[in-house]
């Protein structure tokens, strides 16, 4: 029995003996594993607003005395973080009295902060800017390219200086930079704005504020807001005449950067009245979009009024454009074809027409195809007082003489013949229409200003080459022929 205690406790000592060897063995040779956290920048995971978080920095849980200054974890001022350790905050009243103690040989002052600002901000809280190198901020998510609008009651009360600045910033969570400096000494809540447009690529945007100041000067601020105009691109419009033409029609790419996802759609309006589609043209006109917080934007849109039908109006004039008969018109759909056809007008002759600004007359009858905008024809006559089927002021009097050889009248009275002026026919008269003379007979004729030395023309019909451009004569001789044989006497030695 012994024995076998013995042997029972050493068979245990090796059997642990074993076990510990094992485990050693195992974890030399098994490696270890670790979970790797990766490190991640929450500012680019986390959702941001679109605008600014409590505005009127309230805390939560909120506590503090009125009149005095409290340090405020950044977890306990939703929406605000600071580039320090705190945010410090004063807790308002009524007519907030502020008490400064003495500071070295600085006697204490009491200071009065009003508890309303120039708006009507009536939260319990303000922010006090701290006096260091450390701002406030808020990164809000932004559309590069927008607008953002911001606005804030500012207080200033110097203690011993009398001035103090505050500086709004913006830019990227990396780097900020003022916008503006707000010049603050007054003893009064003044209400400073701005806006700032979100460079290219920029999707979040920090907006902070810093007092430039020391210890000397205490600064505070209260309902700073940012609002974005929405965004909207003018859609130049063509329309027919008297169409009613809605705003939202005008302009696309309508939205709103600041919408929190609920809000509604802006709407779009004409702040001038709607446009008058009543006449042709294209014109400017003003279209208003508006969000939800009231923020607009005025966008000029290019409207133009087209016609549906073109009218032609037909005049008639004479030489000098003075008119001579009632205007008619055509009423003609876009693309027809308009054909003229000039009225019959007593004791005038049509010769042809003028279309629209164009000084030049055409002849025959106008034409007009694929018509998309109103005409003025003019319609083009001349007087023809004697209704002879010319123009009376084109009219051309070639006198006829009868004559011997000396140029003597034979007993007939002369003839006139009326030519157009410029016409390239000039005048013609046959041989056989001229006149039988008793005692006469026909040898040629002789154009005006030829003299005896010139030999007779005796072609047949006797001609003046046109265009003849003023008044002429001809003359028709004739010889003696007192036996009527149808020869020329011989002449009397």
């Amino acid at each position: 029995m012994k024995m076998n205690k013995r042997w029972s406790k050493a068979a245990a000592l090796f059997l642990n003996r074993a076990v510990l060897l094992f485990f050693v063995f195992y974890t030399i040779v098994t490696p270890i594993h670790f979970e790797k956290t990766e490190e991640v920048d929450a500012s680019q995971v986390e959702p941001k607003p679109k605008v600014i978080q409590n505005p009127g920095f309230e805390p939560s849980g909120a506590t503090g005395q009125a009149g005095l200054t409290k340090l405020y974890n950044v977890g306990n001022v939703p929406g605000w973080s600071t580039t320090g350790s705190k945010i410090p905050l004063l807790r308002k009243g009524s007519s907030t009295q502020i008490s400064y103690p003495a500071v070295g040989s600085s006697p204490a002052v009491n200071a009065t902060v009003s508890t309303l600002g120039p708006n009507g901000s009536d939260a319990s809280y303000a922010l006090d800017l701290p006096k260091n190198s450390s701002y406030i901020y808020q990164d809000i998510a932004t559309v590069p390219g927008s607008t953002l609008k911001w606005s804030g009651d500012f207080f200033g009360y110097p203690k011993y200086r009398d001035d103090g600045f505050a500086d709004v910033l913006f830019g990227t969570p990396s780097s900020v930079a003022s916008v503006k400096r707000c010049s603050l000494s007054g003893k009064k809540w003044e209400q400073y704005s701005g806006s700032y447009v979100v460079p290219a690529g920029q999707t979040v945007t920090r907006v902070g504020l810093r007092s430039i100041t020391n210890s000397d000067l205490y600064l505070y601020v209260d309902n700073f807001k940012i609002t974005i105009p929405p965004v909207a691109t003018a859609e130049p419009k063509t329309v027919n005449v008297g169409a009613t033409v809605a705003a939202a029609s005008l302009v696309k790419d309508v939205s709103d950067p600041d919408n929190m996802g609920s809000d509604p759609v802006p709407t779009v309006t004409f702040p001038n009245g709607a446009p008058n589609t009543t006449t042709e043209g294209t014109f400017d006109v003003i279209v208003r979009v508006t969000d939800n917080e009231g923020d607009y934007i005025d966008v000029t849109v290019k409207l133009t009024v087209k016609a549906t039908t073109a009218t032609i109006t037909e005049k008639y004039v004479d030489e000098a454009n003075a008119s001579i008969g009632a205007d008619t018109s055509k009423v003609k759909n876009l693309g027809e074809t308009y054909t003229g056809t000039p009225l019959p007008i007593e004791d005038y002759i049509y010769l042809g027409y003028k279309l629209d600004a164009d000084s030049a007359l055409k002849t025959g009858n106008p034409t007009l195809t694929n018509i998309q905008a109103a005409h003025t024809v003019q319609f083009v006559y001349g007087k023809d007082a004697n209704q002879n089927g010319i123009v009376d002021s084109k009219e051309i009097i070639v006198t006829e003489k009868y004559v011997d050889r000396t140029g003597t009248a034979i007993g007939k009275a002369n003839t006139t013949k009326v030519i157009d002026k410029n016409s390239p026919a000039g005048y013609s008269r046959p041989v056989a229409d001229l006149p039988d003379v008793d005692g006469y007979l026909y040898l040629g004729y002789k154009l005006s200003g030829e003299t005896d030395a010139v030999a007779l023309h005796t072609g047949d019909p006797a001609t003046i080459a046109g265009p003849i451009v003023a008044n002429t004569d001809i003359r028709f001789v004739y010889g003696e022929d007192n036996n009527n044989n149808n020869q020329e006497d011989a002449p009397i030695i």
